[in-house]
């Protein structure tokens, strides 16, 4: 299930939050899915492995460029955040700007709970809404930030921005 994040008065473009495709539902009717809602960028924050464990046809798919969509690979260790923290502002920054152009992305990790939804509020965050407000608007799509370093790097992206 594609679950649309509220950007009223942020951006025109559309934020979609998803479990790993292929993982909850049958791959086609993913695909069908991508079609339906227009998606022009997905953001795959699970790493390669988990990807191939969990969703294989989804990992060949990823592999040969065959999503027919861009798609970006940020892979996060499941509850973890990113090593990088300055890799973390430039993917947001650069998802906030797809949305600002009125693209339609589609963010997940495998449940697309905690990861899909720290990286959410950082995009929200990128759009100019301050962070209590980014949280609530994620935890209405149904994700947040399930870990205490995930919550601790966007206070930090918070306080960088302002």
């Amino acid at each position: 299930m594609f679950r649309r994040v509220n950007l009223t008065k942020l951006a025109p473009g559309t934020l979609y939050l998803h479990s790993m495709p292929g993982r909850c539902e049958p791959m086609d009717n993913w695909l069908q899915a991508v079609r339906d809602h227009k998606i022009s960028h997905v953001i795959c924050l699970a790493p390669p492995d988990d990807v191939r464990n969990e969703s294989p046809r989804y990992a060949d798919l990823l592999e040969s460029n065959g999503l027919r969509c861009p798609h970006r690979l940020f892979p996060i260790p499941d509850f973890g955040v990113p090593a990088d923290r300055g890799a973390f502002a430039a993917r947001v920054e650069e998802a906030a700007g797809w949305l600002r152009e009125g693209g339609r992305v589609l963010v997940h990790c495998g449940a697309g709970i905690g990861r899909t939804g720290m990286f959410a509020v950082g995009v929200l965050i990128a759009l100019g809404l301050d962070h209590a407000h980014a949280l609530a608007r994620v935890e209405e799509a149904g994700s947040y930030p399930e870990r205490d370093a995930q919550r601790d790097l966007l206070t930090w992206y918070a306080s960088s921005r302002s």
